[in-house]
């Protein structure tokens, strides 16, 4: 079981042609272990320190079922033309969330169950589909009045 940490904080690791943290790990009696070096790759982390998603998901609308708004969060590994459609159970689209080029990332859309028209949709059972490069998925969510 791991109580607690130390790692070399006086190094500016973005700073070095060899990133890497000096760590070692105590128990809560303060018996402690051996250093070890951990390599830092900074491969998959933009200029911010934001790690990047490194494959596409798209994930479980919260709340699901929802009576009012919901949230849909989904990850982009790299830059593509994102669709995010909300459908009904015929498959006829209901509401367009995304349609633009996105950024490689993890995005959250709310949906406040207006469809393109403006108007609220009934109670029921919908899908939502998420499409960005290769990555195509549906799933699915109840709207609740």
């Amino acid at each position: 079981m791991l109580i607690g940490y130390t790692t070399g904080t006086d190094l500016d690791i973005r700073d070095t042609s060899d990133p890497y943290y000096h760590v070692t790990a105590s128990d809560y009696v303060g018996n402690e272990g051996e250093a070890a070096s951990l390599y830092v790759d900074w491969t998959g982390v933009s200029d911010e320190g934001d790690v990047l998603p490194s494959s596409y998901v798209l994930h479980m609308c919260q709340p699901n079922p929802c009576s009012g708004r919901t949230e849909f969060t989904f990850d982009l590994p790299a830059e593509s033309k994102a669709t995010l459609l909300i459908l009904d159970v015929c498959g006829r689209k209901v509401a367009t969330l995304v349609n633009e080029r996105l950024n490689p990332g993890s995005y959250t859309v709310i949906w406040d169950r207006t469809d393109d028209a403006g108007s609220v949709v009934s109670s029921g059972m919908y899908y939502y589909r998420l499409d960005a490069g290769p990555f195509s998925r549906t799933r699915e969510t109840v709207v609740l009045r």
